[in-house]
């Protein structure tokens, strides 16, 4: 209904249903009252409304109830339960805030946020679902709380303007291409207690000069610093059995301390490493894959065991 422009909710409503107001374009205002308690899939999809208060009461939002529409700020005050695709591909949303303890942001929730430039997580954060600010081009900075035990494959993945991360102290895995493309990242904080960072975690990470690997690390997925043109140098904690892909087109790479604990370095390790000129392989490595240091243009010294 094109014709509709303003809807105030009242307080004796509980449930929108699905679809209630899908593709009204018209509708730049909506006012929720407290006492609602879920909002349905496709609720509000591609409509005009451009400010969102989600009140205390409101328990599940479903899938795609906001999407594509044009919102520019939100503000999530209560605990709410967060279906997929909610804020997907809204494009002139800027500014989001949860002010209550909702645990978990789901998957896909702010993917293709263009214009997102300010997020304020929940403080006690468990939770951010795949690729949940995938394709958040503007987004330069956000603060992971120190509640946050898991984080889905490419969450930030394409978040071209992110500059800097600390991760925080309770996360333990950092998921595959957490960081995919995200070019202007240059600082990057990994704590103590990080056991595992799996496959293209900061590929084609092309600002990323130096990075500090904890003392707890144990597994390097394949390709996780893989077209990382500005890596200078990296010393791969003893504990690391294997490396696979993992700087394969880091052109800059000069420096690469091996751990004694290393068994494989795998194909295509340093393809490409092209600043590389000599590498010590450690005595327990009885392996070495194909490609491994293809490309090394100015490699003049290698220690083979």
């Amino acid at each position: 209904n094109q014709d509709i422009e303003a809807v105030v909710v009242p307080s004796t409503v509980q449930k929108i249903e699905a679809n209630a107001f899908l593709g009204c374009q018209n509708l730049t205002k909506i006012v929720l009252p407290e006492g609602i308690e879920e909002i349905g899939r496709y609720a509000f999809e591609s409509c005009g409304i451009e400010t969102l208060v989600l009140p205390k009461t409101v328990l599940t939002v479903g899938d795609m109830a906001f999407k594509e529409s044009a919102l520019t700020s939100a503000v999530i005050k209560g605990t709410t339960t967060f279906s997929a695709q909610i804020f997907m591909d809204c494009k002139r949303l800027q500014t989001v805030r949860f002010e209550g303890n909702v645990a978990e942001i789901s998957k896909w929730m702010f993917f293709g946020c263009a214009q997102l430039q300010n997020v304020q997580l929940p403080a006690k954060l468990k939770k951010i679902g795949g690729l949940a600010f995938e394709n958040c081009t503007a987004l330069k900075s956000i603060d992971l709380p120190q509640t946050l035990v898991e984080v889905g494959d490419s969450a930030f993945s394409n978040c071209i303007a992110l500059t800097s991360i600390v991760i925080p102290k309770s996360l333990t895995t950092i998921p595959g291409a957490m960081f995919w493309t995200c070019k202007a990242l240059s600082s990057v904080t990994i704590p103590e207690g990080v056991t595992a960072i799996n496959g293209g975690a900061f590929e084609n990470c092309e600002s990323l000069r130096t990075i500090t690997l904890p003392k707890t690390l144990v597994t390097m997925g394949s390709g996780v610093f893989v077209g990382c043109k500005s890596l200078q140098e990296i010393e791969i904690p003893e504990g690391v059995t294997a490396i696979n892909s993992t700087f394969s087109g880091c052109v800059a790479l000069r420096t690469v301390k091996l751990p004694r604990t290393i068994r494989t370095v795998g194909q295509n390790a340093f393809y490409s490493c092209k600043s590389l000129s000599k590498i010590a392989i450690p005595d327990g490595v009885s392996e070495i894959g194909g490609a491994a240091f293809c490309g090394c243009g100015d490699m003049t010294q290698i220690y083979l065991p």
